[in-house]
């Protein structure tokens, strides 16, 4: 495989129900400018404080509490994953469709990438171990990697334990975090989430704050933004999402 499979690695850190656009701004940059939409091209401002059941604005407390309901009863989801990776290695953005199973289960498929990642299907179980399946002309060859195999890092070096999709609750559950409620953004389809601007020692070496989307709906993150100083280097954006455990062939490699 001469093509580093990088970006598979972004898709993980979302169980979400919503994505961010393509033009995402740290929410933490203080200017006399609207704060670029993390959502989408539009030039929206921050809105906020979200109302909360008593009308109320929420604290970063009770959008954990949330948070923390909807992982306890979230199974599995199927969706479709945009991924934006810039690092040390080059800047890549790639489409994956994903599957994951309750705890740590992650099938990836490949749908817009470059190189050897092109349709290139992988499977992690939690382990230290990628089955990973491509073609080499019009014959599937199924191969095995350590996650820490250079070519499945993404651009900054993350392996996928660092973005699988129990990942952003490490970071969001971290008890030394310093989280705020940073105000609130349109999400896919228009919803409402909340974002909350985190800083915490669980986050990918090399991101010094984050900037994660709460769906207001289903109290699940749904956007996770990764910033060194006021420079985005990760964005994750999911689309099309099912709830509901995957199938077993949308499990298989």
């Amino acid at each position: 495989m001469k093509k580093p499979i990088a970006l598979v690695l972004l898709a993980l850190a979302a169980i979400n129900l919503m994505g961010c656009g393509s033009q995402p701004a740290t929410a933490a940059r203080t200017t006399s400018k609207p704060a670029a939409n993390p959502l989408g091209n539009r030039n929206l401002p921050l809105a906020g404080p979200l109302a909360g059941a008593t009308g109320g604005a929420q604290t970063s407390a009770q959008v954990l509490q949330m948070v923390r309901a909807a992982q306890a009863s979230t199974q599995g989801f199927t969706a479709t994953v945009e991924t934006f990776d810039k690092g040390a290695a080059g800047t890549e953005s790639d489409t994956i469709k994903v599957a994951y199973k309750k705890p740590n289960t992650l099938h990836l498929n490949m749908v817009k990438a470059t190189g050897q990642a092109q349709d290139a299907v992988i499977v992690w179980t939690g382990g230290d171990n990628l089955q990973i399946k491509v073609k080499v002309g019009f014959m599937p060859i199924t191969t095995s990697l350590s996650v820490t195999d250079a070519r499945v890092k993404s651009k900054n070096g993350w392996t996928i334990k660092q973005t699988e999709v129990n990942a952003i609750f490490k970071v969001l559950f971290d008890p030394a975090a310093q989280i705020k409620v940073a105000g609130t953004q349109p999400g896919d389809g228009g919803k409402p989430m909340t974002m909350l601007e985190v800083k915490s020692t669980q986050s990918p070496p090399g991101a010094d704050h984050e900037v994660i989307g709460v769906d207001a709906a289903t109290g699940l993150p749904g956007c996770r933004l990764l910033y060194k100083g006021t420079d985005l280097i990760y964005r994750v954006a999911i689309k099309n999402l099912r709830l509901g455990v995957p199938s077993a062939t949308e499990l298989a490699i």
